[in-house]
């Protein structure tokens, strides 16, 4: 072979393994525990808003919740609940989750609303009632944070393309219909807890 040929065999066959390392460790994305059965805690930092044709819905406390089995996994499901919430400036709104579940995946970082049958979340306010059903919806980064057994996951959420739909009979802004433009930005913290109700460190890499 000659040696002009040679180096650019060597070279390309080393920029192929570069590449085929950093495929490899964009596939590694994926939660991870000190422990099995990881009981899963998550507060949100400052205020979740969600908008609509109709307006702004914000709430004060966004709380996730559920029992993760595996130590390490590439999705894992929690129970949202939504308290303390405004919507179009009135206060006290209802958030109905309905059985509604987040489940997080980490490639691509994406949240699935996942609900029963016929479910959505259900927001009521005055006069206006939005319904927010299953579905895909991306704009979403996981954070890493702390180290030793104060190792936690940051969700921070700027999604677009919401799906939703509106029902009203009067309320100015609510037209009925279906609708494709709702927004929602807020910022989580995850902490995992052993059985006992310590903290253990969870982490994404």
């Amino acid at each position: 072979m000659a040696p002009i040929l040679k180096r650019f065999c060597i070279a390309a066959f080393a920029l192929l393994a570069i590449s085929a390392g950093i495929a490899s460790t964009a596939l590694a994305a994926e939660y991870h525990s000190e422990i099995t059965n990881t009981t899963i805690k998550g507060e949100q930092i400052g205020e979740e808003a969600l908008t609509f044709n109709a307006g702004t819905v914000k709430c004060k406390k966004v709380t996730e919740t559920g029992t993760v089995s595996p130590a390490t996994a590439s999705e894992i499901e929690l129970e949202p609940e939504f308290s303390e919430c405004t919507a179009f400036g009135f206060v006290n709104t209802l958030i109905d989750r309905n059985g509604c579940k987040f489940k997080w995946t980490w490639l691509p970082p994406t949240l699935h609303l996942v609900c029963p049958a016929g479910k959505t979340i259900h927001i009521t306010a005055f006069n206006c009632w939005v319904k927010i059903g299953p579905q895909t919806i991306s704009g979403l980064a996981i954070v890493k944070a702390g180290i030793g057994i104060a190792r936690i996951i940051k969700l921070i959420k700027s999604f677009s393309g919401l799906l939703y739909t509106q029902e009203s009979k009067s309320f100015p802004g609510c037209t009925n219909g279906s609708f494709t433009n709702g927004t929602w930005s807020g910022e989580s913290e995850l902490k995992g807890f052993n059985s006992e109700g310590k903290q253990v460190g969870i982490w994404s890499e």
